[in-house]
This record gives C-alpha cells, sequence and structure tokens, in this order.
C-alpha cells in the first residue's frame, strides 16, 4: 500500500478519522433513475443485504452538478458546477482521499457530461467514458478496468445511462408508440422540445407505453449490479442516481431540470456492505452530497470538516434540504419562463406568446416560431421586454425547500416569483399555511448566477440542446 501523502495527512484533524479498512468501495449511479421504481430484483436484492433511504434527494437535478455534489460533498453552490455540463470549479473530490490512502481508483462513465471534462475524474487513476452504452456492455467495460491483482483496496464508480430518453431498450416489449416516439426523437425527426412539453398530445398518448420501455431500462441497470459487486472483494457499495425523470409530472415528459417536482428530485439511495445494517429502511431526510462523507467514514478515513454533506448513518438528521432545478435549455420549451442558452437563441414565455432574441411569435398558433408578430402587439410586447430584462436566460429557475411532510415552490413569473406550498406526497394541489411558508420562505436557496456552458457536442447528444 502506498504511504500517505501530506494531503492526508493535513486531514488527520478532521473528522471521523476511525480505523483504517481495506475495504473495496463500489459505487453505482444509474442516470435518470426515479426514486419509485426500484423493484426489480437487482435492487431489492441490494436493498435487503443494506440499508435503503426512502427520502434521498438531488440537490439539482442535473447530471453533472448532481455528481460533483456527491463527490465533493458540496452543495452546487460552492463546488461551481450550476447546470448540466459545467465544470466542477471548486472543492476536492472524495477520491483524491481514497486515492491518497493508497486505494487503485478507477471510473466507468457512460455519459459525455460525467467524465473528466467537467472535473469528475478528480482522484481518479483511470476514467474511461464511452457514450451512452447499453447497461450490460458498461458493467463489461467497468469490470475489465480492475487489476488482477490489485495493489490495495479498489474504489470503482459505475456511471450507467439507462434509462435515459429516448428508451429503447434491448428486449423487444409491446409498446410501438413510445418506441417510435423515441426512434423519431433519435433521428432528430421530432425535435426533444415537443417531446418534452407533450406538443400535440404527442408524449402523453405514449405515456403508459413509455412506463413499460423506461422500467425495462430501469431493470436492465438492475441485472448488473450483482456482477459488478462480485467482482470486488466484499465492498462497501452505494446504489444511486443523479436526478429522477419526469413522466408526466407538472406538464414535463421523459426529461428532467427545468423543474423541482419530487419525480426529478427525489433519487433512489441503496448502501450495502461491511459496517452497514441490514435489511434497514430510513427515512430521514438525505442528500447526494452525504454519499462522499459516508464512504470515507465506512472506510474508516478521515472526513473533512467543511463539507455541506455529512454522514448517511451517524449525523443528526436534518429538519429540511434544498434544491435548485436547471434550466429549461431548449429555446421553445414554453411550459417555463424563460427557455434557450444564455449565449444562443432563447425565449420568454407568457402563454400564448414568446419573446425571444430573434422575434415576437404567437407560440400556440406557430410552435416552431416561423411568424414574427415584432411590432404588432406593442401593449403586450413592451412588458414582455420588461419581463425578459428582469429575468435573463438560465436565471429564472424554481427552488425548493422541503421538509418531511410539506415543500415550498418558488416559480419565477414574468413580473415576479408564485410561492406554492405542498402537503407531501401531493404536489398537484397548494395548501395555505402561512406560518410555515414563511418559515420555508427564510430557507429557500438562492437562483444561480452566470454558468460557464459545457461541452455543446455532448449536451446535444443527450437532447439537451437541439
Amino acid at each position: 500500500m502506498r504511504a500517505a501523502t501530506p494531503l492526508l495527512w493535513a486531514l488527520g484533524a478532521c473528522s471521523g478519522s476511525g480505523d483504517r479498512r481495506s475495504v473495496d468501495v463500489l459505487v453505482i449511479t444509474v442516470d435518470t433513475l426515479r426514486h419509485d421504481v426500484i423493484d426489480a430484483p437487482g435492487y431489492a436484492e441490494l436493498a435487503a443485504r443494506g440499508t435503503r433511504f426512502t427520502e434521498a434527494t438531488t440537490p439539482f437535478p442535473r447530471t453533472t452538478p448532481a455528481l460533483a455534489s456527491m463527490w465533493t460533498g458540496l452543495l452546487p453552490a460552492r463546488h461551481g458546477s450550476q447546470e448540466v455540463g459545467e465544470p466542477v470549479k471548486h472543492g476536492v473530490s472524495v477520491v483524491r482521499l481514497f486515492q491518497e490512502a493508497g486505494y487503485t481508483t478507477l471510473a466507468m462513465s457512460g455519459s459525455g457530461v460525467a467524465g473528466p471534462k467537467q472535473g469528475l475524474d478528480d482522484g481518479f487513476e483511470v476514467f474511461e467514458v464511452v457514450s451512452d452504452p447499453r447497461a450490460h456492455a458498461g458493467a463489461d467495460l467497468a469490470r475489465d478496468l480492475l487489476p488482477w491483482s490489485p495493489d490495495g483496496p479498489v474504489l470503482l464508480w459505475v456511471h450507467l445511462t439507462d434509462p435515459h430518453f429516448p428508451y429503447l431498450p434491448e428486449e423487444a416489449l409491446d409498446a410501438p408508440v413510445c418506441r417510435e416516439l423515441g426512434e423519431r426523437a433519435a433521428d432528430r425527426e421530432l425535435s426533444r422540445a415537443a417531446v418534452f412539453g407533450d406538443r400535440d398530445g404527442v408524449s402523453s398518448m405514449a405515456l403508459e407505453d413509455c412506463r413499460v420501455l423506461y422500467a425495462a431500462e430501469a431493470a436492465a441497470a438492475a441485472d448488473q449490479i450483482s456482477g459488478l459487486v462480485e467482482a470486488l472483494d466484499d465492498p462497501v457499495v452505494v446504489l444511486t442516481s443523479d436526478h429522477g425523470e419526469a413522466l408526466g409530472e407538472w406538464g414535463l415528459f421523459y426529461e428532467h431540470g427545468p423543474h423541482v417536482h419530487d419525480s426529478a428530485v427525489r433519487v433512489p439511495l441503496l448502501v450495502a456492505g461491511p459496517g452497514v445494517p441490514e435489511g434497514e429502511t430510513r427515512e430521514t431526510l438525505v442528500q447526494l452530497q452525504d454519499v462522499g462523507p459516508t464512504l470515507l467514514r465506512l472506510a474508516g478515513l478521515p472526513v473533512p470538516e467543511d463539507l455541506d454533506g455529512q454522514d448517511l448513518f451517524e449525523a443528526s438528521p436534518r429538519d429540511h434540504v434544498a434544491a435548485v432545478s436547471g434550466s429549461a435549455l431548449h429555446p421553445t420549451l414554453t411550459g417555463v419562463l424563460r427557455a434557450g442558452r444564455a449565449s444562443k437563441r432563447n425565449c420568454l414565455h407568457v402563454t400564448p406568446y414568446s419573446l425571444c432574441t430573434d422575434g415576437f411569435f404567437d407560440h400556440q398558433a406557430d410552435p416552431t416560431h416561423r411568424t414574427d408578430l415584432t411590432g404588432t402587439l406593442p401593449l403586450v410586447e413592451g412588458p414582455m421586454a420588461r419581463a425578459a430584462e428582469a429575468w435573463p436566460a438560465e436565471r429564472a429557475r424554481q427552488l425548493m425547500v422541503r421538509t418531511a411532510t410539506h415543500k415550498l415552490v418558488a416559480t419565477p413569473w414574468a413580473f415576479g416569483v408564485q410561492h406554492n406550498l405542498y402537503a407531501l406526497p401531493d404536489e398537484d394541489t397548494p395548501v395555505r399555511d402561512t406560518r410555515l411558508e414563511a418559515e420555508l420562505r427564510a430557507l429557500l436557496p438562492s437562483q444561480p448566477g452566470e454558468g460557464e456552458e459545457g461541452d455543446e457536442e455532448a449536451l446535444r447528444a443527450l437532447g439537451y440542446v437541439e
């Protein structure tokens, strides 16, 4: 085992420096995995031999910021990645601390927005990125990274991209409407904005079929868990996701990011292995930034003190968690106030009109924005122009704070912010409780500032931009 470097010794005074254990660590993240679809055998078997956290959330329902929080133990506002593809700017990955302790650190990512270009390779000796492999292929690639005779314990991270839209499982299933929808989107015959916003009902008509295909891809990822676990020596295992997926919730289909509905914000979280209680279910409020500190403690390594995350098992329970949505990156996604990239075409949407950087449109009569109405409705266009100044592109996002029983959502509107309080699990009907709403308003996070754009090619391949 390699000798500890000055960085590890510098952490000696940090909290959680228990007995060092030579325990392998396996982290499996399944992209876009909803919290309510982990009944497939592979997930259930892992839950039976470990602990399931039923109220886990992501602090940001986009891949890069969420995974950056998992590995740095910091919230997005601190590590600096506040949109998909945007690189991490601050913080040290806990993987580096494992590496300093003598671990062989390996990663296989199936996503171009979850890799070295975003700084997620910090601390990994080997980091392979393969664009959107099938779950079994991704797992095979990850196992191929493992050395025959490792010098000390191993930390392996595997990021699988099933079930990201389009849902096109290899398994032949009777779901032709969704399969055709996915194939048309993959071939760019149909815009992603039309799919995500259910233009002309194309997505809602396919919903039942899409649930079948989505579940099939989620199950395909589950099938790989046991093989990955068996490739290591009785490892500590974490199974989670970067975010969930909207299947029609709040009018969003087969997408994640633009809102903070639980369909996108809640994530599965299973932990198993040495030192983990078996067969337990915990309902405490936890978030992805808690994974890193927990892994360090389970491996008997020092835990830095200045983290937003805390030990999943030993820390005092939180009374609330918060989250910030991503931007709507497709300009014609009209279900949000502001859509599109700041550096490219973007629009402000106030039904039925869209004020864009290239004109003024009636998006209900003209969803593809072919007829510019600039100058024809000055009493509408003028106020919308002022609203566009108040809410710049990529700066109008939903904010959320969540307790065990309630959720407050702040949504940007043309000339202000609408606050809706929900009594969970109902997120369709707001409730009134002025005292609780005032308490939760004070806990809402801030709107992110201007960010740095990520890899355009990777974003386009994943359908985030067109």
